[in-house]
């Protein structure tokens, strides 16, 4: 295939997806003589232990109604030990050692047509027999040749005959429509007689065209001893299987394979894809496109399109080979009937996922499916690995959407879709899945609210009594119980591949692997589904998320009925379902504090939920600094929980909770100077950080919560002296707010109000307040950065530090630059703590001009 070739199918596999539409389609002698020589190459590899098969060998005598044939085979350059008819085999068929036909051969031959695979082919026996599906005693008939699909092989066939025959060794299947006691013993009576005759008959027959008896059966039999040392985990059999099992279902071979997938958009139009389905049998390419094969598969379903797979683990040229049709067969699937669009790396990512995850239902819906849907999710996973190490690009597309889906607060259906397809994304992304366990799983079961109300809309009513919180978690889960055992698979799969720190590193696990996974992992992973299937309710479902992710998280029943309320909280300010009852309640969660001793573990945690790696300032020199930011920012959050919907009933059960934090990072509460006040006198808070709540801000209502917070603290002196740090950093105050900041706090190090516009009458109420002595007397960090500070405002800030001789750094970046900035360099001068850095900061000033340090 050209660099610039499209897969397009042509007129013959358009014509259209009806499933028996391939009874009426005609194939050529070439591709019936190159399937069934792929077949005759797979028995020889694969023999059955009770049955042969071999194409006749073509008599010379007619070697001249053969010459087209011949002429084929030698264009096909068939490597053959003889020359042989192909459309017509030998078989015998050999009766077990535990049924009445032990030592007998029966001999049948197999006509096939030139329209093989498209046309079953005949049977007969040359050894007479009488059986319930022989008809005049040499003409087999079986169910499957008259339901033929081009699915069916040689090796099907002989599957099948073998059966056949035990299944004529039973006498009581074979009467088993037979009441009367003594009818049945005079049938099975004639019926033994009748199969002394066909076992004496079989032992008598020779044929010296091919030179068979029952001593010496042509085709011979094969036997396969077992050698002692074979084990499974060996890689040269499982090239072998994985080879094997990666041959097109209706031209045998292995050339440029893949799947069937059929996928539905909203109309002809769009580009949008609303559902996928992968068709479990490999098809290749050449069939995709030449024949029509579609719904010819074992599942009867019929596809639309068509993406190759791997099966080379270290051909870099068959690698790439697929990779360029796989661009194609993405684009084509992203296109419409009326618009066709090129490759995008973003199309990996849209359809890849999906497809794995569909192959991870089909394994939920179908348990006989199971092997097959997990190798082709492997294939799809392979082949997406693949696919980043060529484009780099889609990694860093996968990192940006799951950073973003971390941090966002808003994680909407229409920003983030079908969440088992986004979970699908982390193993080819520098996140964990405990990154993500928390957020993801309240996110998961709030989308399913909707399916929870529809069979019990009690529910959602928490003032009802008569629905407990035990019918909730009960009625919750047998609701999505489906659902929960999808997502527990699907954590299951990406979790395999947690312990790889890299796509390289995967990549060469799964090559010395030929692609696939050893088989302990393949036997795991079937052993897990049965554990899935037996789950029953949320504490087995918690249980098993936890043992995968090794974490201890809603462990609790009360922490199982806070979440779920939380969820049906979420999903109805999301609009996910719809209006609630008139007595609904808004509900908040608290959360549950992990058990951590070391710093350590409190930093790995601070980096795991919240993204930091890195201390701030105001926490450097604190004793238990990693574990006061995680309370920070758990803390802040639920705070913030409790602003949005203006429900502070747990507020006593939070204080309790975070007893031990010192740091208090929080919203303005909207006037609430109660709820404020009641956290400053009940927590030994030493750091506040207050950020403006944005969504809240009115132009009108500026100031109000800046004069709250001060009303809070100024009537308690001995909570207000513990106090060593005010962050209002973007707080949106402006200068008049400043009016109010004439409250002391004698152990105050560090004031930040960089980035408010607070201009120079701002800064001239806080120079006031700040050049008495007794105020704040211990100041060591003041950051006054982009506050739109004139030369008025300068020079009274300039001379207010004269006052403040601990002052170490002082931060005035992005203001103006006026000549006052002098006065600033002069009274600096004076303070001994002083550091160089500071100076730095200053010379950031524009039009410096002549200044000197």
């Amino acid at each position: 295939m050209s660099q610039h070739q499209k897969i397009k199918p042509n007129a013959r596999s358009k014509a259209n997806s009806d499933p028996n539409s391939y009874k009426h389609c005609k194939t050529s002698p070439i591709l019936a003589l190159k399937r069934l020589y792929s077949e005759f190459k797979y028995i020889q590899e694969n023999p059955l232990s009770h049955v042969s098969a071999c194409p006749a060998p073509i008599k010379k005598k007619k070697a001249l109604d053969n010459l087209k044939i011949m002429n084929i085979y030698r264009e096909m350059n068939f490597q053959v030990d003889d020359e042989r008819d192909f459309m017509m085999w030998h078989v015998n068929i050999r009766g077990n050692s535990d049924t009445m036909y032990d030592g007998v051969v029966f001999h049948a031959v197999i006509k096939f047509s030139e329209n093989y695979p498209m046309e079953a082919p005949t049977i007969r026996l040359c050894t007479r027999m009488e059986h319930p599906n022989v008809v005049d005693s040499d003409r087999i008939c079986l169910d499957f040749l008259e339901e033929w699909k081009p699915i069916y092989s040689v090796h099907s066939i002989l599957m099948q005959l073998q059966t056949f025959l035990y299944d004529g060794a039973d006498v009581t299947r074979v009467l088993s429509n037979i009441q009367d006691p003594k009818t049945f013993e005079e049938k099975k009576e004639e019926y033994l007689s009748a199969q002394e005759w066909s076992m004496s008959h079989a032992k008598a027959y020779v044929n010296r065209k091919v030179g068979h008896s029952n001593h010496l059966p042509s085709p011979p039999f094969v036997s396969r001893e077992e050698d002692d040392g074979f084990k499974r985990m060996n890689c040269k059999v499982e090239k072998v299987l994985a080879n094997s099992d990666s041959v097109c279902f209706f031209t045998k071979t292995s050339d440029l394979v893949g799947y069937g997938i059929n996928c539905k958009k909203r109309n002809a139009k769009s580009l949008e894809i609303c559902s996928i389905y992968c068709s479990l049998d490999i098809l290749s390419l050449r069939a995709f496109m030449n024949y029509n094969v579609r719904g010819m598969s074992r599942e009867k379903t019929s596809f639309t399109h068509w993406i190759p797979i791997l099966t080379e683990t270290n051909d870099e040229i068959h690698i790439k080979k697929v990779l360029h049709v796989t661009k194609s067969s993405l684009a084509n699937l992203s296109s419409s009937h009326s618009k066709k669009i090129d490759f995008s790396p973003e199309q990996v990512i849209e359809i890849l996922p999906r497809l794995m995850s569909n192959c991870l239902l089909q394994m939920v819906d179908q348990r006989e499916k199971t092997t097959n849907a997990f190798m082709a999710c492997l294939r799809f996973f392979r082949l997406m690995i693949e696919a980043i190490k060529e484009i780099p690009e889609i990694s860093e597309l996968i990192n940006s959407s799951i950073d973003s889906f971390i941090r966002s607060e808003e994680r909407s259906k229409e920003k983030v879709g079908d969440l088992l397809n986004f979970v699908m994304l982390i193993p080819f992304s520098k996140f964990d899945w405990k990154d993500l366990y928390d957020i993801y799983v309240r996110e998961f079961l709030t989308r399913y609210v909707k399916n929870i109300l529809k069979s019990y809309k009690e529910i959602a009513d928490f003032q009802c009594a008569e629905v407990t919180d035990d019918d909730r978690v009960s009625y919750s889960f047998k609701s999505i119980r489906k659902r929960l055992k999808e997502l527990t698979l699907h954590i299951y799969f990406i979790q395999i591949f947690s312990d790889f720190n890299s796509i390289e590193s995967i990549s060469k696990f799964m090559n010395e692997n030929c692609g696939i996974l050893p088989y302990q992992s393949i036997d795991s992973f079937i052993e897990k589904l049965n554990q899935i299937e037996k789950m029953n309710d949320f504490k087995t479902f918690f249980k098993l998320l936890n043992e995968m992710s090794s974490l201890h998280v809603f462990e609790t029943h009360d922490s199982v009925i806070e979440l779920l309320k939380s969820c049906i909280q979420s999903s109805l300010q999301k609009g996910y379902h719809g209006k609630p009852p008139t007595n609904f309640r808004k509900h908040i969660v608290l959360e549950d504090l992990p058990k951590l001793t070391s710093e350590q573990e409190w930093k790995i945690a601070c980096n795991s939920k919240w993204r930091i790696s890195k201390l701030p300032y105001y926490l450097k020199e604190m004793k238990d600094a990693w574990m006061q930011l995680y309370l920070q920012k758990s803390m802040s959050r639920t705070l913030r929980e409790m602003a949005e919907r203006n429900n502070f009933i747990l507020l006593s059960g939070m204080i309790s909770r975070y007893s031990k934090c010192k740091c208090l990072e929080t919203c303005w509460f909207n006037g609430c100077q109660d709820v404020l006040t009641k956290i400053l006198s009940s927590l030994p808070i030493s750091t506040i950080i207050l950020k403006h709540w944005n969504i809240e801000y009115q132009e009108k209502d500026k100031g109000a919560d800046f004069e709250t917070f001060f009303y809070s603290i100024k009537s308690d002196y001995s909570r207000r002296a513990l106090i060593e740090s005010l962050i209002f950093h973007d707080s949106k105050i402006t200068g008049s707010d400043l009016s109010s900041f004439y409250i002391n706090f004698p152990s105050l190090k560090i004031l930040d109000f960089s980035n408010n516009k607070i201009g120079d009458n701002g800064v001239s109420y806080l120079a006031d307040f700040l050049k008495k002595l007794k105020n704040c007397p211990n100041l060591t960090y003041l950051d006054l950065s982009h506050c739109d500070i004139g030369e008025r405002g300068t020079q009274r800030i300039g001379d207010s530090l004269l006052a403040k001789k601990n002052l170490k750094t002082f931060k005035f970046t992005g203001n103006k630059s006026p000549p006052a900035l002098f006065s600033i360099a002069h009274s600096l001068s004076y303070s001994p703590s002083i550091e160089n850095n500071i100076f730095t900061g200053i010379c950031m000033f524009e039009n410096i001009g002549s200044f000197k340090y």
